[in-house]
């Protein structure tokens, strides 16, 4: 008899690469394997490229992000730049929403202490 309930890994990619990102690595390593498999982080700095976090590689930039969510099937991205600006984050969104990929975004400590 077939499984007919069961949750499909969701191919994973991590924007930004610095303290928040390699934190959410660790986490959804940790506690989440089952049900995200990061494939990778995106982040624009030259010093991140080729550098590896929590067993995880940068694997392009934030420009690259499109070509990726096609290239691995991408299912879920998340967003741990907290200081990433308005404009950016509007063209990230559009990009997912076209692709049918869902979006999340870590939010800033001044967000998270202004309840915003």
């Amino acid at each position: 008899m077939e499984q007919t309930n069961f949750q499909q890994v969701k191919n994973t990619l991590i924007l930004g690469a610095g303290d928040t990102g390699h934190i959410i690595a660790k986490k959804i390593m940790k506690e989440q394997e089952g049900t995200f498999k990061i494939l990778g982080f995106l982040d624009d700095a030259k010093e991140k490229q080729d550098v590896s976090l929590a067993g995880v590689s940068v694997i392009g930039t934030l420009s690259d992000l499109q070509r990726l969510i096609k290239l691995y099937d991408i299912k879920l991205v998340i967003v741990a730049i907290t200081n990433m600006g308005r404009v950016a984050f509007t063209r990230i969104e559009s990009l997912c929403k076209l692709a049918d990929v869902e979006l999340r975004r870590i939010p800033c400590i001044e967000d998270l202490l202004l309840k915003k």
